[in-house]
């Protein structure tokens, strides 16, 4: 990957893509039995934010900003929560023994940073196999992984809401996305919806 200065230069020359739903969001069905640690009211919080800034993610350093993941299919979804191991030679196996519940999500996003378009990767210097790589034990000896450092300057650019890229635990076909909630503003075009015609789990940044 290119070093910090360039790449916030390039980020600047990459022109956002549009993109829509639906796509999913694997849980324990334990958290949504109520509302995660820290949030007002008794309802579950399906598009629950937080737990990326307060641990970490892929594209999240800790405690920067709060990041939404999700996937674009039901099966990458449960392999990146890793309720199924996800086998290339052969069939996937079950990892999690506990319930698990798949949250459908519609949406628009105008604004997206598509890492998994090859020419987009080749502008950032950076390859699938360095945005899929490990980066717990990077960031745990004190160095900085770097998708921590492109996820940051996305971030920072405020050109985008989202990344979408490669995922880790379904490759080469599965794809996720790293939303920032935080950017879908009451009357933009972008925003997410939890499907819930019953209202038990209803959730949409932005607030409506």
């Amino acid at each position: 990957m290119h070093a910090e200065d360039r790449l916030r230069a390039v980020l600047e020359t990459i022109d956002p893509v549009a993109l829509h739903g639906p796509w999913s969001r694997s849980l324990g069905f334990h958290l949504l039995q109520q509302p995660p640690p820290g949030a007002t009211g008794n309802q579950p919080r399906p598009l629950w934010s937080r737990g990326a800034l307060l641990r970490g993610g892929r594209f999240t350093p800790l405690r920067v900003f709060e990041t939404l993941y999700l996937a674009c299919d039901p099966y990458t979804a449960l392999a990146e929560a890793r309720f199924v191991l996800h086998l290339p030679a052969g069939p996937p196996m079950i990892t999690n023994l506990q319930p698990a519940a798949i949250i459908t999500v519609d949406g628009v996003l105008t604004h997206v940073l598509d890492l998994a378009a090859p020419e987009i990767l080749t502008r950032l210097g950076t390859s699938v196999a360095e945005l899929t790589g490990e980066w717990r034990y990077t960031g745990g000896i004190g160095e900085i992984p770097p998708t921590h450092l492109l996820g940051k300057l996305v971030y920072e650019s405020d050109r985008f809401f989202a990344i979408r890229y490669v995922s880790s635990k379904n490759l080469p076909h599965g794809l996720c996305l790293a939303v920032f909630p935080d950017r879908l503003v009451p009357g933009a075009a972008s925003f997410l919806q939890v499907i819930d015609a019953q209202g038990y789990l209803n959730q949409r940044f932005p607030p409506a």
